[in-house]
């Protein structure tokens, strides 16, 4: 069996541009992502990880917790508890927010991976985007 050094979660509205880097490199029992709004935390729509016990470990209690977010809140709490959230480059989860300033660093910065926030028109638009650029 392959092992694996490196595993990403990914939401399913999120959309990749052909010229994105390999992923970056995350620390054994780190999980990589980038933040949200703070204090809010972080988006759990990317989520880089080597794979081992602690961070398993890590999922299986965000899964557990009541919250029924676990997959933004329990998570991003479990990550505080354990000191287990490493920053990662925010070109690796541009979130596509429409009604703020971040808009324009979605469409003018030279982002890898877009994550349209449930929004399926957003999809279409940032597919639009991307090949326009050429991406």
């Amino acid at each position: 069996m392959r092992s694996l050094d490196r595993v990403a979660f990914l939401d399913s509205d999120i959309l990749i541009a052909k010229d994105a880097p390999p992923l970056p490199a995350v620390e054994p029992g780190k999980v990589g992502g980038v933040m949200d709004k703070p204090p809010a935390g972080h988006n759990s729509g990317v989520l880089i990880f080597r794979p081992g016990k602690e961070v398993a470990a890590m999922f299986e209690e965000a899964i557990l917790d009541p919250d029924p977010f676990w997959d933004q809140v329990a998570i991003d709490r479990v990550l505080k508890k354990n000191n287990a959230l490493q920053l990662i480059d925010p070109r690796f989860h541009c979130m596509f927010y429409v009604r703020s300033w971040r808009i324009f660093r979605a469409v003018f910065g030279r982002n890898w991976i877009y994550h349209s926030l449930h929004g399926k028109s957003k999809l279409a638009l940032i597919s639009r985007l991307l090949a326009l650029q050429g991406r």
